[in-house]
């Protein structure tokens, strides 16, 4: 992620020079999706718990 936004700011925002870091970026982001469990997230936790205090 620190690298496609380092690409970003190198070339003022142009997202069409940073297509390698873009796709690196999408492939880790799917590749740590696929082995995280609803329950273990703290986003999860942090939406029981707000759904409580309604």
């Amino acid at each position: 992620m620190v690298t496609f936004l380092n690409c970003l700011t190198l070339n003022h925002n142009k997202d069409d020079k940073c297509s390698r870091q873009k796709s690196l970026l999408s492939v880790c982001m799917e590749a740590q999706g696929k082995n995280r469990k609803p329950w273990g997230s703290v986003n999860y936790h942090l939406q029981r718990l707000n759904r409580g205090r309604r």
